[in-house]
């Protein structure tokens, strides 16, 4: 279970330089410092490409739910419930008996070894122009 993405929060910064430890983050008084957010002006995507395996899971979530239930408790459930319905599921689940005070939003999703028969890297969803359409 590795997280390829984080926060852009005071927090999160204060992490990456090593001034706090991620433990310290969950009781910060000031962990709702964004630091970087869309507000009406144009703001550059960060993507970061990652080789994806098959069997490999992806969870996508909003921090209605990382920011409540522990990142053992997720990777427990990513780990142990095959069904990516059920892990997602699940793990809003556990967000709402958290009382999580924010929206809950999650995404599992497992790479599958399937030819689809491109020989072309796709981009697809929220990145792809025009919505979840493909773009070769």
């Amino acid at each position: 279970f590795t997280q390829i993405t984080k926060d852009e929060t005071l927090v999160q910064s204060l992490i990456d330089a090593g001034r706090i430890a991620p433990e310290e983050a969950w009781d910060h008084p000031r962990r709702s410092i964004v630091l970087r957010a869309l507000n009406g002006q144009e703001l550059e995507p960060v993507l970061e490409p990652h080789e994806a395996k098959a069997s490999d899971r992806y969870m996508i979530c909003s921090d209605g739910l990382s920011d409540v239930v522990r990142a053992e408790e997720i990777a427990e459930a990513m780990r142990t419930i095959a069904d990516p319905q059920q892990c997602q599921a699940r793990l809003v689940q556990l967000a709402l008996r958290a009382d999580s005070p924010d929206n809950v939003t999650c995404l599992v999703a497992d790479v599958l070894d399937r030819d689809l028969g491109y020989d072309i890297p796709l981009v697809t969803g929220a990145a792809g122009r025009g919505g979840a359409h493909i773009r070769r």
